[in-house]
């Protein structure tokens, strides 16, 4: 994640920028998305669609009209880019996996049911995922 502040230029303690759920730095959100949660964890569903779409659930805090949830809909008109990391697991053999940068995304549409829910986004992505790097998200195990 050190590698993420330093090529964002961000200010402060690099081993302050942590590589989990959502932060924003300047006119950038990066986005750590981790595909397969403990199962004591809450369950978002997070998911790859395609080699080049994905569901994003947001952190329950967020709201569609204001704050993060806003500024990821309207990312576009307020100049903003989301970059997504993406994880199959966060640890295997007890060994924290890294994240790997799969590009930019860009907003297609979202669903909220209730204010203790998450957001449900439907992101496309500006590249498309490799096959290989794909296959090995969406296997199960």
């Amino acid at each position: 994640m050190r590698d993420v502040a330093l090529a964002c230029e961000y200010s402060k303690k690099h081993s302050a920028f942590r590589g989990a759920g959502v932060f924003s730095y300047r006119q950038h959100y990066f986005l750590f998305i981790e595909l397969h949660k403990d199962e004591d964890a809450i369950a978002y569903q997070d998911k790859l669609l395609s080699p080049q779409q994905m569901q994003w659930d947001s952190p329950e805090s967020s709201r569609p009209d204001r704050g993060r949830g806003d500024d990821i809909i309207k990312h576009v008109e307020k100049g903003l880019k989301l970059h997504l990391f993406v994880r199959k697991f966060r640890k295997i053999d007890a060994v924290v996996q890294p994240y790997i940068y799969i590009g930019e995304g860009v907003y297609l549409s979202h669903i909220y049911k209730s204010s203790h829910k998450p957001i449900t986004f439907q992101l496309s992505l500006d590249n498309v995922i490799p096959t290989q790097i794909y296959a090995e998200f969406v296997t199960t195990g």
